[in-house]
């Protein structure tokens, strides 16, 4: 008989004392427990490592087990969560089960109730988490794979962009240059039932203003590239570049299905699905000069967004084995492999090019360095001097104020203790209540800046 699934399991629960007395118990069944008696250290602790199961308090002073399963859901859906709950508060606890929340059980805590539920709900989980991987291996059979990262930002790209795939409602695709807008729609109309039919693309800010109308919607007897996507898709970069006429040509289509050809009387249907991408938010879009609100709005029904590569940095080692790996594929060639230093490097710049900065890159480092591993020695000169500091790390240019200084060296010191504020103090050198005194005067000068 297999050995029962061990979990990662974080305990919350304000009273320490019960706090250790779960985990002692979980870990003799067999699971990896470990326990924090307030929701600051949960919170620390919830993106530190994978966990497999959350057991926290519904509510109690110093844990809000409400808000805690919502953000900790939000961020890990398969994760299974487990409350604890006073029999005043089970209606409550009871009602979050239809957010994702697995079970819940009433105080004080029967043990071996609680491990069967656990068991269940990892149990549940492995089922989950099969799905998902199928549907990773049918995404990469499709073309969704293009679309790389783990992040909880790409996480979210890639249920947007499931939930739109089937549709006919128009989309559009929002994000900086470079930050995969275009790989985005691909991923829309190949995972859709219009993948066998054609993805035309054209980039408004290509063309004339005077010759835009006419190239994507036609003149005369001649149909323009809207028509030429039939029963498939229509990519539109750029969004925001179209002139008014055009913005209105793409409006009547949006709203009737016919396009008006230029110097023609009446409209011809088109039966593409429309995918518009542009660098605005939907917000800034709506609010653009010489950009009509109401095409803004019409636009803004189904909205895709793709994050900027220094909101991600986790997916860097990842995009760059897939872009090293394609490159090999196309020169028939054993892909390179990349030292930790420059992985290390490459998450610590800010990527203002985004995933298309990387890519060229990669690209220069591929063609210019010698046979073997990439290393620092290779990185582009520009980067490293731009490069954020090493976590832990702080660099400092003269003649900065000391008090700019002694803020920068307490907030990073705060990041570096995962936001554990005794922890911070105690490597500072200071008290606690100094600590909570200058991030409180740090707080109310933010606020009058």
């Amino acid at each position: 008989m297999a050995e029962p699934r061990k979990a990662a399991v974080l305990v919350v629960d304000q009273n320490a004392r019960a706090c250790r007395a779960l985990v002692e118990w979980l870990n003799d069944r067999g699971h990896d427990a470990v326990g924090v008696d307030s929701g600051e250290q949960a919170f620390n602790r919830l993106d530190a490592q994978p966990w497999d199961a959350l057991v926290a308090e519904f509510g109690a002073p110093r844990v809000n087990g409400e808000r805690l399963a919502r953000v900790a859901l939000s961020r890990h859906p398969d994760l299974c969560v487990i409350l604890t709950a006073a029999q005043t508060q089970a209606d409550r606890a009871l009602a979050l089960l239809s957010e994702g929340v697995h079970d819940y059980l009433v105080k004080p805590v029967n043990l071996p109730r609680l491990d069967a539920v656990l068991r269940r709900g990892l149990a549940f989980q492995g089922l989950l988490r099969g799905q998902v991987e199928l549907q990773r291996r049918l995404d990469e059979q499709f073309g969704l794979m293009r679309l790389t990262g783990r992040s909880g930002r790409m996480l979210d790209v890639y249920r947007q962009v499931r939930h739109a795939a089937p549709l006919a409602t128009p989309v559009l695709v929002c994000g900086e240059p470079g930050s995969g807008k275009e790989i985005a729609a691909e991923a829309i109309h190949t995972t859709g039932p219009r993948r066998d039919a054609p993805m035309v693309k054209a980039d408004a800010a290509a063309l004339p203003a005077r010759e835009q109308a006419r190239a994507l919607f036609g003149e005369g007897p001649r149909g323009g590239l809207v028509e030429s996507a039939e029963d498939g898709t229509f990519f539109l970069d750029n969004v925001e570049a179209l002139c008014p006429e055009a913005q209105a040509r793409l409006a009547r289509w949006i709203e009737t299905g016919l396009v008006q050809r230029t110097g023609a009387s009446r409209g011809v249907r088109a039966s593409a699905r429309l995918v518009a991408a542009t660098r605005r938010s939907p917000a800034q879009l709506r609010t653009a000069d010489g950009f009509d609100p109401a095409l803004a709005e019409a636009l803004s029904a189904l909205v895709v967004e793709m994050p900027p590569l220094r909101q991600r940095p986790q997916d860097i080692p990842l995009l760059v084995r897939e872009m090293l790996d394609r490159r090999a594929r196309a020169a028939q060639s054993e892909p390179r492999t990349v030292s930790p230093a420059l992985l290390e490097l490459l998450a610590r710049y800010d990527w203002p090019g985004n995933v298309r900065e990387l890519e060229a890159v990669l690209e220069g480092m591929d063609l210019s360095a010698a046979p073997g591993p990439l290393g620092l020695d290779v990185a582009p000169p520009y980067l490293r001097k731009a490069a954020r500091p090493a976590r832990g790390e702080l660099r400092v240019p003269l003649g900065v104020p000391m008090a700019v200084i002694e803020r920068a060296a307490i907030e990073e010191t705060l990041r570096h203790c995962d936001y554990d504020k005794a922890a911070c103090a105690r490597m500072l050198g200071i008290g606690l209540r100094t600590l909570y005194r200058k991030l409180g005067q740090y707080a109310e000068d933010d606020a009058r800046s």
